[in-house]
């Protein structure tokens, strides 16, 4: 037996004879005497080495997991937004395509029924054929800076496919200077328009050709556009409602 254990051996008779001095001075107890092994919690450890050495963290194969997951959302949402902003945009190029068909067709109506039949001292010639039609009559107010609104138009499709209207001031007094024609763009891509007229005697079939000084009852004018444009012409069909003057 070492010298040590014969100091605990002594220690642990003296506790046995003398209760009362090791109860009182409890300071005096070797630390291991009368303790009990307690065995330590390994989590707090195991946790603590952890943070240590960084693996509560993710891994690299999560993250890239995690990357493509928000990869794969942002092409969603990309491609959602695109779609969307063509179908906007094809909206609206119909929208726009449908209100320029339809103020083309309210101009050329009234252009019609405004044409001018002439007094008993003064008849405008009509001008009309299958593909051309020229008459006089009133600008719309909107026409611009013209001294009169009386004017003489021509209605044709030019070599770009342009539906023109050509028109040229007509006052009732003869100008000492010729005016210059004015071009207006009605439409463009237009394969070629039909025109036809519908005579006033009754039951008179439609006729391609018109070249006589009093209007006729009705005119019908179809637009052709190319096959592959998505544009739909309905026939205009209108009446010139002004009567002949004295």
């Amino acid at each position: 037996m070492t010298g040590v254990g014969r100091v605990f051996d002594r220690m642990a008779m003296l506790a046995q004879a003398r209760p009362d001095r090791i109860a009182a001075r409890p300071d005096r107890i070797p630390a291991r005497v009368g303790r009990i092994p307690v065995r330590a919690d390994p989590i707090p450890a195991r946790r603590s080495r952890i943070a240590l050495d960084g693996s509560a963290g993710f891994t690299l194969l999560e993250l890239l997991v995690v990357l493509v997951v928000l990869g794969f959302l942002m092409v969603g949402v990309a491609q959602g937004l695109h779609l969307g902003v063509q179908l906007w945009d094809r909206q609206q190029r119909e929208l726009n395509a449908v209100a320029e068909l339809d103020a083309t067709g309210r101009a050329l109506r009234q252009l019609i029924e405004q044409m001018d039949p002439g007094g008993r001292f003064e008849m405008p010639d009509i001008d009309g054929t299958a593909h051309t039609l020229r008459f006089t009559t009133r600008l719309p107010a909107t026409a611009g800076a013209s001294p009169t609104r009386r004017a003489e138009v021509v209605l044709l499709v030019d070599r770009l496919h342009r539906l023109l209207l050509r028109w040229t001031p007509s006052p009732h007094v003869v100008p000492l200077v010729a005016a210059r024609p004015v071009e207006t763009v009605l439409l463009d891509g237009v394969e070629q328009i039909q025109i036809s007229y519908k005579p006033r005697a009754p039951g008179a079939a439609w006729q391609p050709v018109w070249q006589y000084p009093i209007p006729p009852l009705l005119v019908r004018i179809h637009i052709a556009f190319a096959p592959s444009d998505p544009r739909n012409w309905p026939d205009l069909v209108a009446m010139p409602m002004r009567m002949r003057g004295g």
